[in-house]
C-alpha cells in the first residue's frame, strides 16, 4: 500500500512526458494545417457574436414624465430589479410625455424605454417603437364645483365652462386632447396643479382635469376637499367605444372611506392605458428583464382598480407589440429564467434554434475527436507519399545535374520534415512504413546521378 503514492507520481509523470505533450502535438498539427479553415471559422463566430450581442454593454435608459402622474415608485422597482439580475438601467426624468416619447424614438436613441398611454402617440412615432404591453391602468378624474351641476352628456355639461387640464405636454393635457378631441369642448387652461386648484377653489375656473394615480397628491387633495364634486363617466362604454384603448374603472360606494360612506354611490371612471414602449433595438435581456420586473411588482402589488397579477398585459395601442412581449403574452415565461441569468436565458430563448443546431453538427464532432485526429494524420501520410512519388517522377526525368540537385535539396527537406512531423500513434506502423519508402528514391537519386555525370558532353564536329 506505501507504494501508491509514488506509483500515483511515477504514472502522471509518465503522462505529462509522453501523453499529454503527444495530444498537444496533435492539436497544434491539427490546427497548424488546417490553420486557413480556423481563422475563418473564428472570424465567422466572432460575426456571429457580435450579431447575437448575447450581453449588453450599454445600460438602459427609461425616460419618465416628471411633470404628469408619478413613475417614481415604478421606475425604482425597475431599478431595483435590474440590478438584482446584473443588468444596468438609468431613469431620467423629461419635461412632459412628448419628450419621453420623443427620446426614445430619435433615430439615434439606443437601449431606450419611455412610458406612454396607449392610443396617445403620433402614428409617425408609433411606427418607430415597440410596445412591451400594459403596465397599469390610470384613471382619469375630472372634478368640478359643487354649485354646478353636469349631466350625461359631459360636452352640454362643459358648454360655455372653463376646465384646467394641466401644463403644456403634461399627461393631462396629452390624454385630454388626444382622447377627448371628438368630445370634448375646448374652453381650457393650462395651469399647474396647485394654481389650478386655487382658481377652482375662488370660482374662477369650473373644473380640472387630471390624470393619475388614486394615491396622487392633487387627486387626494381634491377628494377631500368640500365643495368638490367628481365627475361619474355614467356613458364610460359609449366612451369606449369611440376610443377602445380606455377602460372602465369604478369606486365602490364607502370604498374611500366607509365609516363616512365616501363616495355615497358608486362613481365610473375611465381609465388609460399606461403601457412601456421601446426602441426597435432594445436588447432582448432588457425586454425580458422590463417584463418579468413589472410582473414581479404586480404579483405582490393590489391596486385599488386591479387585483393582484392583473399585469402586464397586451395593449390596444397604436403600437406594435415586441416580438418578446407576444412570446411572452402566448406562452408566459420560459422556464429557462428560473435557471439562468436574464441576459443567458434572453439569448437562448431567441436562438435557440441556431443553439440546437450548433450541438447536433458539434457533438458528433467532438465524440469522433480521436478519429478526426486519425484521419487528418492518415491524409497528411498519403498528401507525404503522393509528394515523395512525384518528386522520384522528376528525379528520373531530369536533364541535368543542377535540376537533379534541386530535387535532392527537397527530398532532404521533406525527409527532415516527416521525422519531427507528430503522427498519430495508431498509424505509427504507415509512418515508418513512408520512412522506409525514402530509401528507393534516395536510389534513383544516384542512380541517375551517374547516367548523367557520365553521359558524353554534345560537341560540335567540324565537316
Amino acid at each position: 500500500m506505501k507504494s501508491q503514492p509514488s506509483t500515483l507520481v511515477q504514472s502522471l509523470k509518465v503522462y505529462f512526458r509522453e501523453d499529454f505533450i503527444d495530444e498537444l502535438n496533435s492539436w497544434k498539427s491539427l490546427i497548424r494545417y488546417y490553420a486557413v479553415l480556423w481563422a475563418s471559422a473564428l472570424l465567422v463566430l466572432t460575426g456571429l457574436y457580435f450579431y447575437i450581442e448575447p450581453f449588453p454593454y450599454t445600460p438602459a435608459i427609461l425616460f419618465k414624465d416628471a411633470t404628469g402622474a408619478s413613475f417614481s415608485t415604478r421606475s425604482t422597482n425597475y431599478e431595483k430589479y435590474f440590478a438584482e439580475n446584473d443588468l444596468n438601467l438609468l431613469s431620467k426624468d423629461v419635461a412632459g410625455l412628448r419628450e419621453a416619447i420623443a427620446k426614445v424614438s430619435a433615430p439615434d436613441s439606443k437601449q431606450a424605454a419611455a412610458f406612454s398611454f396607449a392610443g396617445a402617440l403620433p402614428e409617425r412615432r408609433a411606427d418607430q417603437l415597440y410596445s412591451l404591453g400594459a403596465v397599469d391602468l390610470v384613471p382619469i378624474w375630472l372634478f368640478y364645483r359643487g354649485d354646478l351641476t353636469f349631466t350625461k352628456d359631459l360636452v352640454s355639461s362643459l358648454g360655455g365652462k372653463t376646465v384646467n387640464i394641466g401644463t403644456e405636454n403634461s399627461t393631462a393635457q396629452i390624454v385630454y386632447r388626444e382622447l377627448f378631441k371628438q368630445t370634448i369642448v375646448d374652453q381650457t387652461l393650462t395651469l399647474a396643479n396647485e394654481e389650478a386648484y386655487q382658481k377652482l377653489m375662488a370660482g374662477e375656473i369650473d373644473a380640472v382635469f387630471l390624470v393619475g394615480p388614486l394615491a396622487s397628491p392633487a387627486v387626494q387633495k381634491l377628494l377631500n376637499t368640500k365643495n368638490i364634486k367628481l365627475y361619474n363617466f355614467e356613458l364610460a362604454d359609449a366612451y369606449i367605444k369611440i376610443f377602445p384603448v380606455l377602460e372602465k374603472v369604478v369606486i365602490p360606494q364607502g370604498a374611500l372611506n366607509i365609516e363616512q360612506m365616501k363616495p355615497d354611490h358608486d362613481i365610473t371612471l375611465l381609465a388609460a392605458t399606461l403601457e412601456l414602449v421601446v426602441d426597435k433595438t432594445l436588447h432582448p435581456a432588457y425586454q425580458w428583464a422590463f417584463l418579468l420586473a413589472t410582473q414581479q411588482f404586480h404579483s405582490k402589488t393590489e391596486g385599488f382598480f386591479t387585483p393582484p397579477k392583473y399585469f402586464p398585459r397586451e395593449t390596444k395601442g397604436n403600437v406594435a407589440l415586441s416580438p418578446i412581449a407576444i412570446d411572452y403574452f402566448n406562452h408566459g415565461t420560459p422556464h429557462l429564467f428560473s435557471y439562468f441569468p436574464i441576459w443567458i436565458a434572453a439569448s437562448i430563448n431567441q436562438f435557440w434554434v441556431y443553439i440546437v443546431a450548433a450541438i447536433l453538427v458539434g457533438y458528433p464532432i467532438l465524440s469522433r475527436i480521436g478519429d478526426i485526429r486519425e484521419s487528418h494524420t492518415k491524409w497528411v501520410l498519403l498528401v507525404l507519399f503522393m509528394k515523395l512519388r512525384r518528386l522520384e517522377e522528376k528525379m528520373v526525368k531530369a536533364q541535368t545535374l543542377s535540376q537533379l540537385e534541386e530535387y535532392k535539396a527537397i527530398l532532404d527537406r521533406l525527409e527532415s520534415d516527416i521525422v519531427y512531423r507528430w503522427i498519430d500513434s495508431s498509424i505509427v506502423i504507415d509512418y515508418f512504413q513512408l520512412r522506409g519508402s525514402f530509401a528507393p528514391v534516395h536510389d534513383t537519386y544516384e542512380r541517375m546521378h551517374t547516367r548523367l555525370s557520365n553521359a558524353a558532353p554534345v560537341s560540335s564536329i567540324p565537316g
